[in-house]
């Protein structure tokens, strides 16, 4: 306040840091959304085959005696799920594209977010489907070999611990 009691008018210099510091808080929220945008769409999910803990991989290097039977269901798979991935990737691709085209709309950016939830439930669909194929070609005494394998694993100070999953 003034000395007649009006209030006194704000600094010049303190309105330009004002304005300067919320420029710069918007930028660094934009450069903080693009690159959670961007980490999220440039990695496609860790589902593939050979990859979890009933992978076709740590099966076969569980239980040699069914490294030949599970190979034929992959070689079976695989042509399937080279294309599911590619189409999950393109997916991805275009969905980026599609949210930094110049031309941006929200509609066609949600039906290329459509594209890659369904390209990544066709490739989720394939794993589960190879994932019970394996088993099921399993014996009885290649599951159990298995399942002890999974238990010795569990058992490690980090489950001991409290930490791990699967306790």
């Amino acid at each position: 306040m003034n000395n007649d009691g009006a209030p006194a008018a704000p600094k010049r210099g303190s309105n330009i840091a004002l304005i300067i510091s919320l420029s710069l808080n918007l930028i660094f929220i934009g450069v903080i959304a693009a690159g959670v945008f961007r980490a999220a769409m440039m990695h496609p999910p860790q589902t593939m085959a050979g990859q979890g803990l009933f992978a076709p991989r740590i099966l076969m290097e569980t239980v040699p005696s069914a490294t030949d039977k599970i190979q034929n269901i992959l070689d079976a798979h695989g042509s399937k799920m080279d294309e599911l991935r590619f189409e999950a990737q393109s997916a991805r691709r275009d969905a980026r594209r599609t949210f930094m085209g110049h031309n941006f709309s929200q509609a066609s950016f949600d039906q290329s977010l459509d594209r890659v939830k369904s390209a990544d439930a066709a490739l989720e669909a394939e794993v589960l489907k190879i994932m019970s194929e394996t088993v099921a070609k399993l014996t009885p005494e290649e599951r159990q070999a298995f399942v002890e394998k999974i238990r010795e694993r569990n058992h490690s100070w980090w489950h001991r611990m409290g930490m791990g999953h699967g306790h």
